[in-house]
């Protein structure tokens, strides 16, 4: 197969369900504004509201008053924050994201910033601002300090993670300019440089209860007056993890525990507190824990240039005044009585717990030592838990009938009780108690009434917990009749729940058989989902059963959307000039009418077909317009299957779902009337025929050059083409069908072209309808004769023939077609990228807008309508499943087409791609200059065999 090759591709081409612009007034006053880069409904233009957020937490900066929330939503924010706006005391601004997950252990709203700004690439940089509060956010690693603070006052940072520039050595957070009473609590801060540092000209910064990790420095204070750093978990540095350097001015540092850096080179200063000179004056240090600093050699303080290592406490004391409660000595990790537990200063400044996970609480195993009203919270940024995660015992069913069974299980865990190994001891309530040294206890309970189970759980004499229990009903009575339901999705796929069901008693089993000979599912739940092998009609049923002798049993029919081929014809199933599929009414569709057609039991075919493959044609049109073919009973789609003009005799091939009262609906989308002609070739139904297999585009046939071995160059009336296909290439020899594209060249008089099964007799079809000159495209689907050959006729003419091939269908297992209501996935003229160039294409990825897939479905191809409009040149489109990696590499197309078209022409043609493993379908613009170009999608195919 020839081929060419297009270096430049126009663009990538991400399309949603809806592409008009909107425009939205924004609230007068709301109290909160939402962000969201995830949402289809973004826009940074819109009014923020929860239906319609930002795309950009910029935007909500832009615009936020004070008393307002900014809501952030979970994704990656790739532009800097520049935060302006200021609140006020009592109505300050929240910027806020999802909280931490501890699931996960992440922040899911990430700022995270690579670019470059006016006033240097922050992740977040609030300038000359007041009352702003910033909570639950993680920053990346940008070229500058994640966030910077200047010329702002009363700013909160709170529950985030901060990581610092790298390879920098700048902080990740900043405090600078006329900043004060800005606070950083509950953050986890990490920095090549330092963590924070609070420049000279600040005044009341408060670091609390912030775990801090940096090469440099955790904290440094550059001057600064009124720090107070309380109540925080240094990780570990190479420098002073808290240096106080110039003239700091009543710096407070109190409640920390300050790890050491085992992994420091010799020439490091790894101490944990650092005072300059020019600072001890009026800094006040104490109740801090340097017992990790017997790691390092560097020693615990150096205070006005003197070192004292971790055993020079005493020397430290006497000689500064300072660190009375300070623990210099080392401690084991693994040790749950650490020396930082219930020995903090609660009066601390700053020192204020309000996370309602992590309250103080007394340990019990432990004296406490700290000093204020609350003796006992915990030094550093996390106070010690008690384990305990339940007591209790709970039993199982709780309703059941006579004979049945209840399992009773408890829970029960307190690493401050130091207890393993419990005897547990159950009361079942009908005179029976185990007790033994298993957590799970069984037992048959054998008359009706209402028993409370409880329980204990005891170690000896030194722990004994009686636990809340369960009441079980024991009834009598039999079974109704579960209700059953299903939903389906995919193309052989359902999810079914049984639990409607109103019983006195628990169902404690249920027992799902699908219809299909595979294993039945068991479950306590109720619901259950499945996947069958092929599409059909199947009978479930469940069966529910209690923990004694109740049962019952409901069944079901269910019907997968999947759908085989099945080859037909071809026959005309409607004429309405001649009355045919009409009841025998003559009458034009009238402008802007439809056209109600029968196809469910109609010319033979079963009463039961899920979407129908139709040859329509358009004639002796008043005006030119479209026509819409879509399922009775639905909304009308905005697509169009064919596209004509005043006068005009156009064909085109659809492939059309079926309504559920067998019908289809056509409407005529022009401003005159219509006659309508149909041609049946085949139809997809819920049970095991023909599945489809697509291929790339093939050129079987060309008269112009003898590709497909007829003799002539030209098809004249009364000489068809006789063309092989069972066995040709990789189709395969029990071929039923084949799906064809269909191109008439160069006639000399109008005419047509029918294609049908050979040895057959030239049914009164038409595929391909042409005037003299036309160069048309149509696709067809043609059933083939028993001897795998195709005949292809014409009526008028002489005319040149192609044919390209871009699928079959076949007995052999390989995909089901799930037909969808008709929806546009494309139309250029409504977005940016506008028009297809010339020698250019549209790469459109397909997987949108088709609904639930099965599990780990691959979608092999697609049934679209394709229509090229405003063309200012001459040419030809080709579809083909996309071989650049989106845009990647550069784009082969091959030697087909799949619709022609004239100047200044609108045309449509049926599409059958393939569809790669990127989802990803090319729309060639093989002409000489632009055009438009829309595409309507009818369903898919999904692989399901080899």
């Amino acid at each position: 197969m020839r081929t060419r090759r297009v270096a430049a591709i126009a663009a990538l081409i991400t399309v949603t369900a809806s592409l008009a612009a909107t425009t939205t007034a924004r609230a007068a006053a709301v109290a909160t504004l939402y962000v969201d880069n995830t949402s289809a409904a973004c826009s940074d233009t819109g009014s923020g509201s929860q239906s319609m957020p930002f795309c950009t937490i910029q935007a909500a900066a832009n615009v936020v008053n004070p008393g307002q929330t900014v809501r952030i939503g979970a994704g990656t924010y790739d532009n800097e924050v520049d935060i302006t706006r200021s609140g006020t005391a009592d109505a300050p601004i929240t910027f806020a994201g999802v909280p931490f997950s501890p699931s996960t252990y992440s922040w899911p709203t990430k700022i995270d910033f690579n670019g470059s700004s006016p006033i240097g690439a922050h992740d977040i940089a609030v300038t000359g601002a007041s009352y702003v509060n910033i909570d639950s956010i993680e920053t990346g690693r940008p070229s500058s300090s994640s966030v910077a603070v200047t010329d702002s006052s009363h700013v909160s940072i709170t529950n985030s993670s901060i990581d610092g520039a790298y390879p920098s050595a700048l902080p990740a957070i900043e405090i600078a300019g006329a900043s004060s009473d800005d606070t950083l609590r509950g953050n986890y801060i990490v920095a090549v440089g330092a963590g924070v540092q609070i420049d000279s000209t600040v005044s009341g910064t408060i670091v609390a209860s912030n775990k801090l990790g940096a090469t440099a420095n955790e904290v440094v204070v550059s001057g600064a007056s009124g720090t107070d750093i309380v109540g925080n978990t240094g990780m570990g540095s190479c420098g002073p993890e808290l240096d106080i350097q110039g003239a700091a001015a009543a710096t407070v540092i109190e409640n920390n525990i300050l790890m050491g850096d085992s992994g420091c080179p010799d020439n490091s200063s790894n101490v944990g507190i650092s005072v300059a000179a020019t600072a001890t004056a009026s800094t006040h240090s104490d109740y801090n824990d340097l017992g990790g600093m017997s790691l390092g050699s560097s020693g615990s303080y150096v205070w006005a240039g003197t070192t004292y290592a971790s055993g020079q406490a005493a020397a430290f004391r006497a000689q500064t005044g300072q660190g009375a409660h300070d623990d210099f000595a080392a401690y084991d990790n693994n040790n749950e009585n650490q020396p930082f537990i219930d020995s903090a200063d609660s009066a601390a400044p700053g020192e204020t717990w309000d996370d309602p996970h992590n309250l103080p609480v007394d340990d019990p195993l432990v004296p406490n030592k700290g000093s204020g009203s609350h003796t006992y919270y915990d030094r550093g940024a996390s106070e010690y838990q008690d384990s305990i995660t339940s007591v209790k015992v709970t039993a199982s069913p709780q309703s059941i009938s006579p004979g049945g069974t209840v399992t009773a299980v408890f829970s029960a865990k307190d690493a401050w009780s130091q207890i393993s190994g419990y005897t547990y001891s159950v009361d079942f309530g009908d005179g029976t108690v185990i007790t033994g040294t298993s957590a799970t206890v069984s037992h048959t309970y054998q008359s009706s009434g209402t028993y409370h189970v409880t329980g204990s759980a005891s170690k000896g004499s030194a722990f004994r917990a009686d636990m809340t229990g369960s009441t079980v009903v024991v009834g009598s009575g039999a079974f109704s009749t579960p209700g059953l339901t299903s939903t389906a999705y995919g193309a052989l796929s359902f999810d079914m729940n049984a639990t409607n069901v109103s019983e006195p008693w628990t169902v404690a089993q249920y027992r799902f058989d699908y219809g299909d000979s595979t294993t039945a599912e068991v479950n306590s739940t109720g619901t259950t989902s499945h996947t069958y092998s092929r599409p059909g009609t199947y009978v479930v049923s469940v069966t529910l059963s209690d923990g004694g002798s109740n049962s019952a049993m409901a069944k079901m029919s269910v019907t997968t959307l999947g759908t085989d081929y099945v080859a037909y014809g071809p026959v005309r199933v409607l004429d309405t000039r001649k009355g045919t599929g009409t009841g025998g009414s003559t009458s034009a569709v009238a402008a802007g009418g439809t056209l109600k057609l029968r196809i469910g039991g109609a010319v033979g075919m079963p009463a039961h077909v899920s979407a129908v493959a139709l040859n329509l044609t358009v004639t002796g049109p008043k005006a030119g317009g479209y026509l819409t073919a879509y399922p009775s009973g639905m909304p009308r789609p905005a697509t169009s299957s064919l596209n004509f003009s005043a006068g005009q005799t156009v064909a085109n091939l659809a492939v059309v779902p079926v309504g559920p009262d067998g019908t289809i609906e056509l409407y005529n989308g022009s401003g005159g009337t219509v006659a309508l002609i149909a041609d049946v070739s085949g139809y997809f139904t819920a049970a095991a025929a023909q599945e489809y297999r697509g291929t790339s585009p093939d050129r079987m046939l060309d008269t112009r050059d003898g590709t497909g071995g007829y003799p002539y160059s030209t098809v004249r009336q009364g000489t068809p083409v006789r063309l092989k296909v069972a066995g040709v290439g990789n189709i395969p020899a029990n071929v039923t069908a084949v799906a064809l594209n269909l191109t008439v060249a160069g006639p000399s008089l109008g005419g047509y072209v029918s294609a049908y099964p050979d040895g057959q007799s030239q049914p009164t079809v038409s595929n391909v309808n042409f005037g003299p000159g036309q160069t048309v495209a149509n696709a067809a689907i043609v059933p083939v004769g028993q001897d795998g050959y195709i005949d292809l006729s014409i009526a008028g003419g002489p005319a040149r023939l192609i044919a390209d091939l871009y699928g079959y269908f076949s007995s052999t297992p390989a995909s089901s077609y799930v037909p969808v209501t008709p929806f546009r996935r494309l139309d250029s003229r409504k977005i940016a990228a506008g028009a297809v160039p010339s020698g250019n294409a549209y790469i459109v990825q397909m997987n949108q807008g088709l609904g639930r897939l099965d599990p780990s479905a691959v979608l092999t191809g697609l049934v679209l309508n394709t229509t090229v409009t405003d063309t200012n040149a001459g040419g030809y489109l080709t579809v083909f499943p996309d071989n650049s990696d989106l845009g990647n590499q550069p784009l082969i197309v091959p030697n087909t087409s799949t619709l022609n078209f004239a100047p200044h022409e609108t045309a449509a043609n049926l599409a059958l791609p393939l569809v790669p493993s990127d989802d990803a379908v090319d729309f060639y613009n093989g002409s000489g200059g632009s055009l438009q170009l829309i595409v309507d999608v009818y369903g898919y195919f999904v692989a399901i065999g080899p």
